[in-house]
């Protein structure tokens, strides 16, 4: 007997799925016709989920549905993607089985779907919804690696007369994660603690994951220890009990003596390697001089942090309430003298921006070694070392908005060429200035960054932006405009466009721009920001010279810094602040010319400044400053920053016109890092330009730290008269 509540359903289904052009789906909810007679529900296959104990939180919790889609996700409209009746029936889950690892779970849900908790909430079925939970965390302490929790549910799907069975199954995964720690453990302690015996955490800012217990086991000796073969050391629990009372008398006077010890940190599965050190000072309580609770410190700062004093008193108290007294400081003996170190006082300063030539990451330590004394000059026994170490910090912006700034990854989108301006350009392997990929766009005349892969610059600062190039003819006019797609009230305007120097064709080189926002800067960038915003200027790369014959050109490496922040006095590498002539009786070495400090050379209301005249010189006219030792390096990059006046241009020209000044670092044997700056007209100049050793040096390999380096500005022109003060020199990243 046919239904006809079930034929007059199917019938209106039907009608609708045919206005809605629901005919000719290959799709099991969507059928090419509703039945008349009554079917089976369908259902697009069993349900298949895996899970990591790994990485979840302990209280996440995840729901598949039974009636769901094949990853347990809940059905569409219409059953879209899971089970459906095509006759329009509701479904109903009958018929469930349950096994957990093979093992069958009881139910009380008689025929139909139960509400049931398996194994304290790891799992929970729910009728109501035909749903599954599942928290993967109750698990955390029974699973490892190797082992997985398996729940299946066979069950029915039916219509109330006919069924289609099927699967869910969920597998939870173990995971096991080993214990993890950050570095040894390190302390020290001196030779009167020797008297007791003393306890070290082993475990100390050791964690794990899982929750499981640790436990420091298999403890010995380095074979370096010195006292490897004395009965002075056992373990207790997590702790070294260290009892030097038998071998105080072969401690070392003077001087640091660690004792090594190795062992592993274990959580009941695993074993991770560990080692504890121990500073032994071979010195002792004087009474009435300060008290040391520490005779190492060890600071860590970051290559981009600003200037920075490290109390040398830390952790120093005087009994008798004396003046403390740091002196006698000085490098370790292995270590030579580094510059951005110096002593003032009971502090020791650290110019980070020395280390400025430190690859992401990278550390450098300076260790150094100081005294110290009372008020009665009474000193304490020994030395005391602080450890500076300085952590390479990431100044490239691009690595923020632009993750294929390298083009290590195959390349797509965001860079493309607008306009229909031929061959997109793609990514290429084994030709790169650094790692292994760059960026080729061969037959194309142009590209873009897109204004949100460019960082976005601040008005009044600095910065340079810089890439590697490979051509066989010019640098890319490198144009930052406003974007037509944001703003079609203005569209593109390419106020800023130079072409960056390249002279080394077919060979990789270092392309680079200077780009000053402030107002008496670049005036384009400076009224780009402040009028439509530094997030609507995008990046167009114009390749070769022309449209036509256009040469093969490769870039790697964009990179985009600010540097306009940095002091520039106080990180000023021309030594004594000579560049600031403000001593009117100081003199200045030149070779030809003449150059003397005065009040009327002077800029912006300064004392003195410098008073330049090539009349009469036979060549350039060559004005010297000297440079501190070890501040210039291989690697490293500078900013040199001037004002300088033409006073007499006039005399000698009847237009406004650039004129060159030689802005050169020069070891006395003749090795340079130079570059020209610009004036123009008569006007007051505050010109910077940029050096990098690694492109701009004369040769290769030139030992700069142990050289006696000089700034040296060149005058080329004849019967010229220059007014130059506030000359500084900073590195920058």
């Amino acid at each position: 007997m046919i239904n006809t509540n079930k034929t007059l359903l199917a019938a209106m289904i039907a009608a609708s799925l045919v206005g809605c052009g629901g005919s000719g789906s290959s799709d099991p909810q969507l059928p090419d016709s509703v039945p008349t007679e009554n079917v089976a529900p369908q259902h697009p296959g069993d349900i298949a989920i895996a899970l990591s104990e790994k990485g979840i939180s302990d209280d996440s919790r995840y729901y598949y549905y039974l009636t769901g889609q094949v990853d347990g996700s809940k059905a569409g409209n219409n059953g879209a993607n899971g089970a459906l009746d095509a006759n329009g029936d509701p479904l109903q889950i009958k018929n469930v089985r349950i096994t957990l690892d093979g093992e069958t779970i009881e139910h009380d849900g008689g025929d139909g779907m139960p509400n049931l908790i398996i194994d304290d909430g790891a799992f929970e079925l729910a009728s109501s919804h035909f749903r599954v939970m599942v928290q993967p965390r109750v698990y955390m302490d029974e699973l490892v690696n190797e082992t997985t929790k398996t729940l299946e549910i066979t069950y029915d799907v039916s219509d109330g007369e006919l069924a289609a069975e099927r699967v869910m199954t969920v597998v939870i995964q173990g995971a096991d994660v080993p214990p993890e720690f950050h570095g040894n453990v390190e302390h020290t302690i001196t030779k009167d603690a020797a008297n007791a015996p003393q306890s070290f955490d082993l475990l100390e800012g050791a964690t794990d994951g899982d929750g499981d217990d640790l436990s420091a086991v298999d403890l010995s000796p380095a074979d370096d220890n010195l006292f490897k073969d004395a009965d002075v050391h056992s373990v207790d629990g997590g702790n070294l009990i260290l009892d030097l009372s038998s071998v105080k008398d072969s401690i070392p006077f003077g001087v640091s003596t660690p004792l090594v010890y190795n062992y592993n940190v274990f959580d009941g599965l695993r074993k991770v390697p560990r080692q504890v050190v121990i500073n032994v000072f071979g010195v002792e309580d004087i009474p009435g001089a300060p008290d040391v609770t520490e005779y190492v410190l060890n600071k860590t700062i970051q290559s981009t942090d600003a200037l920075t004093r490290i109390d040398l008193l830390e952790g120093v108290s005087d009994a008798e309430g004396d003046a403390i007294t740091a002196f006698d400081g000085d490098f370790a003996a292995e270590q030579a003298y580094k510059y951005g170190f110096s002593f003032e006082g009971n502090e020791l300063v650290v110019d980070p921006h020395a280390f400025y030539t430190l690859a992401v990451g990278e550390q450098q330590t300076v260790s150094m070694t100081y005294r110290l004394k009372d008020s009665n000059d009474i000193e304490t026994d020994g030395f005391r070392t602080v450890n500076v170490t300085v952590v390479g910090a990431e100044s490239n912006l691009f690595v923020e908005t632009f993750d294929n700034y390298n083009f290590e990854k195959p390349l797509a989108l965001p860079i493309h060429c607008p306009w229909g301006c031929g061959a997109a350009p793609y990514q290429t392997e084994g030709d790169a200035a650094n790692g292994n990929g760059s960026m080729l766009f061969e037959g194309s005349t142009l590209l873009r960054l897109p204004n949100d892969n460019l960082p976005d610059m601040k008005a009044d600062t600095k910065y340079y932006l810089a890439y590697n190039l490979k051509t066989g003819g010019a640098a890319p006019m490198t144009a930052l405009s406003t974007i037509a797609g944001n703003l079609p009230d203005i569209g593109y305007k390419f106020w800023f466009s130079p072409r960056p120097a390249y002279n080394n064709a077919g060979e990789w080189d270092e392309a680079i721009l200077y780009l000053d926002t402030g107002e008496f800067g670049n005036y384009q960038l400076h009224a780009m920001i402040n009028t439509y915003g530094a997030e609507n200027i995008s990046m167009f790369l114009f390749n070769g010279s022309g449209n036509d014959d256009i040469p093969p050109l490769a870039m790697d490496d964009y990179r985009m810094v600010e540097f306009g922040h940095i002091d520039s006095a106080i990180h000023d590498i021309v030594a004594d602040d000579a560049g600031t002539f403000e001593d009117l009786t100081a003199a200045v070495a030149v070779d030809g010319g003449s150059a003397t400090i005065s009040a009327d050379a002077a800029a912006n209301g300064t004392t003195g400044g410098l008073a330049v005249d090539t009349t009469g010189a036979a060549g350039p006219v060559v004005v010297s400053l000297p440079v501190s030792m070890g501040a210039v390096k291989p690697g490293a990059r500078f900013a040199v920053s001037m004002s300088v006046t033409y006073t007499n241009f006039s005399d000698n020209y009847g237009n406004d016109v650039s004129t060159p000044v030689g802005v050169a670092l020069a070891t006395a044997s003749g090795d340079t890092i130079s570059t020209v700056a610009q004036t123009y007209g008569g006007y007051t100049m505050a010109p910077t330009v940029l050096l990098n050793e690694a492109t701009q040096a004369s040769s290769a390999g030139i030992d700069w730290e142990n050289e006696t380096v000089t700034l040296e500005l060149s005058f080329t022109e004849a019967n010229a008269q220059y007014n130059i003060d506030n000359v500084r020199v900073i590195e920058i990243p």
